[in-house]
């Protein structure tokens, strides 16, 4: 890390850690995130006592989607701070009986609303039943960079929960 802080995803506007869940355990999408994708079949949630240790989280949950659907959360952010940098978005992540797939993503915008990079945790996708696990995306963030998008998703049945989400400048290689 070469100076800029480390913080939690949605605390850019809470102004602390995991505040942002504390605070909305009664929405059904935290507060600064939207969702994204389809809604029939799936709810999207906050766990008061589901993240990694027993705070509050977020739970995506599909019981029988339209084949071919997902759902997911999603939170934007300026990239003016991270233009020409290497970025590195993180979150915590467990499942339970997920037939398909899911998992994190970055995307960068230009002001046009053109997206310039994406980055997925594809190649190595949440399934099936896990225990915690950090999952990473790292991409390069151009200097033309106007909007940071980066959130979680889930296709298919079962359930995914997303916590402690980071985003930290990293060494180019």
């Amino acid at each position: 890390m070469t100076g800029r802080p480390q913080f939690r995803a949605a605390a850019v506007a809470a102004g602390g850690a995991s505040l942002w869940l504390l605070l909305v355990a009664q929405t059904a999408v935290p507060v600064g995130w939207h969702r994204i994708g389809g809604r029939t079949g799936y709810e999207i949630r906050v766990d008061p006592s589901g993240g990694r240790g027993g705070s509050a989280c977020v739970l995506l949950h599909g019981s029988d989607p339209p084949k071919e659907t997902f759902t997911g959360v999603s939170q934007s952010v300026d990239a003016t701070p991270w233009r020409g940098q290497r970025l590195s978005v993180s979150a915590w992540i467990r499942s339970e009986g997920m037939d398909d797939w899911g998992g994190l993503y970055v995307r960068v915008d230009d002001v046009s609303g053109k997206r310039l990079a994406f980055g997925n945790n594809r190649k190595l996708p949440v399934r099936g039943t896990t225990g915690w696990r950090r999952y990473q995306v790292v991409l390069d963030v151009p200097k033309n960079a106007k909007t940071l998008s980066f959130g979680v998703h889930l296709n298919g049945n079962g359930s995914l929960w997303a916590d402690d989400f980071s985003l930290e400048q990293v060494a180019r290689r």
